[in-house]
């Protein structure tokens, strides 16, 4: 499996496995509050990419919640925060985890309270 399949499919493992509700895509009618999957960036190592070789990744992820308030997400983004805290990547050995940003806002012109979450892998085969 490459890289970003692999990181990818443990995030959403180790949050489910935390009781976060999590999609890659979400089923119609999914109540709030959940997290989705939304990009997987990758920079490959440039003399060996990620089909193989070390590599970096950026997983950026969003937390949905109702607007009670715009912090209404937060318990939210707490739960990711501990669900990732130590993620295994199958086939990979994780180099460097890094939480890099946690966002929240509410999404102009809707009702929901949205925080945008980014995590840094760096990634060597096993």
């Amino acid at each position: 499996m490459d890289a970003i399949a692999a990181a990818g499919a443990a995030v959403l493992a180790a949050l489910r496995a935390a009781g976060v509700r999590a999609f890659d895509q979400v089923p119609p009618g999914a109540g709030l509050p959940y997290v989705t999957l939304t990009a997987v960036q990758e920079l490959p190592d440039e003399d060996d990419p990620c089909l193989g070789g070390g590599c970096e990744l950026y997983v950026t992820l969003n937390a949905w919640a109702a607007p009670d308030t715009v912090l209404s997400v937060s318990p939210t983004v707490r739960a990711v925060r501990a669900a990732l805290r130590h993620l295994a990547v199958p086939g990979f050995e994780v180099v460097v985890q890094d939480a890099l940003e946690s966002r929240i806002e509410r999404v102009p012109g809707d009702q929901y309270a949205r925080a945008v979450m980014t995590l840094r892998l760096e990634l060597a085969p096993a």
